[in-house]
């Protein structure tokens, strides 16, 4: 019975962002739609029942109460093709059985010129959005977890418009005896988004970009010096179909990494990386294959404290 009604609700929540959210324009989505998280990211996104670390913030905040260590920082970077910038800084804590997680996200889009009707022209910063989550986590028994998460929200664009939101993000991490396990997490619901100043008459309203995602993952080899994990995410946003994101992760002695994922939405799906750890120190690259002009890099460091 249980199993039932969890697969009604999962149904449900699909298919509702089709009939409750059908027209209008995502807002935030460059910020809250594209992860730079590198292990995250190199697993095709596929990481909603696979976090076990601070990366838990921007898939699935129960996935929080999974986390092996206790003290944190994550801090993520990525350049993209043009004069884009996007950073991610995260601190985790664990105290009994509550976990915790405060993240701050930014994206600077770089600069435009703007031709002005006078004949001048200016340079201005064409988007820069910045997002405070608060996230927190607990065991409600040995294999599930469920925990919530809140977003502050503000982005200013050219230098003139400007617009806040606050969003809310819920999920839940079940995991199995059979080393496999589930997630489940809706994000980014939230208020309208609205700018204000410069040509922004703040009559149009942007909504933000929610999103189900469902996942699972199962360890597909686990030997004293080789382990091999394999992931798979549905994810539904909302203005795009489900989309099937796939990831393995292949580890050497605990201490060597090798990634690869696949995003199905994508024209380049593929992503590839590896990571290494050493100490209280892990480090993650990743490679994501946008299109014809390029590629795109990740850079992630975790540090225990």
């Amino acid at each position: 019975m249980l199993y039932r009604n969890l697969l009604s609700l999962i149904i449900f929540l699909f298919l509702s962002i089709n009939f409750l959210y059908a027209t209008g324009v995502s807002a935030f989505s460059a910020m809250l739609d594209n992860t730079i998280a590198a292990r995250a990211l190199v697993m095709g996104n596929s990481y909603t029942a696979v976090c076990d670390d601070g990366n838990c913030l921007w898939f699935n905040p129960g996935g929080l109460g999974n986390m092996a260590a206790g003290r944190g920082l994550l801090v993520s970077y990525s350049r993209g093709l043009v004069d884009d910038n996007y950073g991610t800084l995260v601190y985790v804590d664990k105290f009994r059985e509550h976990n915790f997680g405060l993240g701050v996200i930014t994206l600077d889009a770089g600069v435009i010129e703007i031709n002005n009707s006078d004949g001048s022209s200016r340079t201005v910063r064409a988007e820069q959005d910045y997002g405070l989550v608060i996230g927190y986590a607990r065991k409600i028994k040995d294999y599930l977890s469920v925990g919530g998460a809140i977003k502050l929200l503000s982005s200013r664009l050219v230098e003139e418009a400007s617009a806040q939101a606050y969003a809310l993000d819920v999920g839940c991490y079940y995991r199995g005896s059979d080393k496999s396990s589930f997630g489940l997490s809706v994000q980014n619901f939230g208020t309208d988004v609205t700018y204000h100043g410069g040509i922004a008459t703040g009559e149009a309203k942007d909504q933000l970009p929610l999103t189900v995602r469902l996942g699972g993952s199962t360890e597909l080899m686990n030997r004293p010096k080789h382990r091999l994990t394999g992931s798979l995410d549905l994810i539904k946003s909302l203005k795009e179909d489900v989309n099937l994101h796939l990831g393995f992760e292949y580890w050497y002695k605990n201490f060597f990494a090798l990634r690869v994922g696949y995003r199905a939405e994508y024209d380049y799906p593929y992503t590839g990386g590896f990571g290494v750890k050493l100490s209280q120190y892990q480090i993650d690259y990743g490679v994501a294959f946008l299109n014809t002009l390029g590629t795109t890099h990740y850079v992630s460091v975790a540090i225990r404290l």
